[in-house]
């Protein structure tokens, strides 16, 4: 009895540590992607800025267009990624 009560302990105890394990990888995947969007956006910023005073540097049409792509990224959610 004791035996099969330690055995089933440490199988819980070995879900839940899995579990947690879980949590914690999909929390730090959140915290990596937030701070990806960050430095896309703080790059972006830049490079418009330099555009936007420079008047001798003119932004390109390709490089508005590769501005418009990073931005619309943000809100593509592949199907496979969606939970669906």
């Amino acid at each position: 009895m004791v035996g099969e009560l330690d055995a089933v302990t440490t199988k819980l105890q070995k879900v839940y540590k899995s579990y947690r394990t879980r949590r914690n990888l999909a929390d730090d995947a959140v915290v990596v992607e937030e701070l990806w969007w960050k430095a896309l956006d703080f790059t972006a910023l830049k490079r418009s800025s330099v555009s936007f005073f420079d008047v001798e540097k003119q932004e390109s049409a390709v490089s508005r267009w590769a501005r418009a792509k990073t931005r619309a990224a943000k809100f593509y959610v592949p199907s496979n990624l969606s939970g669906k």
